[in-house]
């Protein structure tokens, strides 16, 4: 007997399309979008094979910042110790920074803390 197939379920576009339009509207307005290393910390994650959230994401959407944690093998503690507080009071203190931006910081330090322990370690 054959298996009735389970139909997907349809994408409103359009809808998409007014959501991701709203939230640029609104980080127009709330976000600072101009960063004078932006080419510097794009190309970073680009060579550290990261795909940077949305240039419209707030902060709030701290699950890009997990992943940038993920991707270089640290976890919220590490975060902690290096920023100076967790991720939600780096939202708290950083309402017009967007998120890939955190992500970039994050990219950033622990590139710069993994060529330390090369350096240190004598494994260049």
């Amino acid at each position: 007997m054959k298996e009735k197939r389970r139909e997907l379920p349809t994408i409103d576009r359009e809808a998409v399309a007014a959501k991701r339009k709203e939230q640029q509207t609104l980080a127009s307005a709330n976000l600072k979008l101009h960063w004078l290393d932006e080419g510097w910390m794009r190309e970073l994650a680009s060579s550290m094979g990261f795909k940077l959230a949305a240039w419209y994401y707030p902060p709030s959407e701290t699950k890009y910042i997990k992943r940038a944690l993920k991707h270089v093998g640290r976890d919220s503690l590490w975060f902690k110790d290096t920023f100076g507080y967790s991720i939600k009071e780096y939202v708290d203190y950083n309402p017009t920074t967007p998120v890939w931006v955190a992500q970039c910081n994050v990219l950033e330090f622990a590139s710069y803390e993994d060529a330390k322990k090369d350096t240190i370690g004598g494994n260049t």
